[in-house]
């Protein structure tokens, strides 16, 4: 089946003559005038009707070659037509075909991957190891392909399960004294990755030695403050006396003494210190200088 064309294409323009050269002649004389045209305020008028001029030109010239081009095209956009007609035709039993080949390749990939996660739960026997390996995320993502044997995705599968197993047997014994050691495993989860793992580890070491010497700091500045601050006076804790039968209280009388001194102060201060005795119940004396000698005698006697 081939597809024969019958037109004699050998009789076609190979190129459309026309008087390019003449018109390029004519025109371009003109158009360096316009080129070199300056417009001024009067010549506005003038300047207006050589645009229109060359306007018009410009039309007369895109006119025919667009009349050309759908003279030159008409056979060809026919004979577009009729070829796309033809292969929409042939590619309805193509793609009839494709669907079913798919649906025989869709089969053989889902058996390729029904054995290759066969061959991880025969290898993987550990419940926790099941639930922390996700059998996709170690697939090699080119199982699909033809070129790719069952047996040789088989053992890359066993051999990554084999380097999951040891690194987290490290990451284990080396942190397993350490509060962040769930942290790291359900790092190293994400990606299988026991580099970026032990990276994210120093980092999570380094947060939590900052926090212990915060923590230190304040220690220590918690203490000085104790140790400038001055020890609160303690009260007397009174003695705890055991209560028995009630006695008879026997009440001593103060003793009473005399003292003399001579105040020196102003008349009101004088009259404030005497209404202060008075109100203590203080006896007194109110002694009188004798002739500007040191020699006192009574004058007022209150009691």
């Amino acid at each position: 089946m081939e597809l024969v064309v019958e037109t004699d294409l050998s009789v076609l323009p190979q190129k459309i003559e026309w008087n390019f050269d003449d018109l390029k002649a004519q025109i371009s004389p003109k158009l360096d005038y316009y080129n070199n045209l300056v417009v001024t305020e009067d010549g506005i008028k003038a300047a207006k009707a050589d645009k229109a001029k060359l306007n018009q030109l410009v039309k007369a010239i895109e006119d025919k070659r667009k009349e050309i081009k759908r003279t030159c095209l008409a056979p060809y956009e026919a004979f577009e037509a009729q070829c796309k007609e033809l292969v929409g035709m042939i590619q309805a039993p193509i793609a009839a075909i494709d669907t079913q080949i798919k649906v025989f390749d869709d089969a053989r990939k889902q058996d390729k991957y029904n054995q290759l996660r066969q061959a991880f739960d025969d290898y993987v026997t550990e419940q926790e190891l099941r639930e922390f390996i996700r059998f996709d995320e170690i697939l090699n993502p080119k199982w699909a392909n033809v070129s790719q044997k069952t047996e040789n995705l088989k053992l890359e599968i066993t051999d990554h399960v084999d380097r999951i197993k040891a690194a987290l047997n490290a990451i284990r014994t080396q942190y397993a004294d350490k509060p962040y050691l769930s942290a790291i495993i359900s790092e190293y989860q994400k990606r299988y990755n026991l580099t970026r793992a032990m990276q994210y580890a120093e980092t999570l070491r380094q947060r939590e030695e900052a926090e212990c010497k915060r923590k230190e700091q304040q220690e220590i500045e918690r203490r000085k403050q104790e140790m400038t601050q001055p020890e609160p006076k303690s009260e007397p804790v009174p003695e705890q006396v055991a209560v028995t039968a009630p006695r008879e209280t026997v009440t001593t009388p103060p003793q009473i003494g005399s003292a003399a001194f001579l105040a020196t102060c102003t008349r009101e201060q004088m009259i404030a210190l005497r209404d202060y005795m008075k109100s203590a119940g203080i006896a007194y004396r109110v002694l009188k200088r004798v002739n500007g000698s040191d020699t006192y005698v009574d004058t007022e006697r209150m009691a």
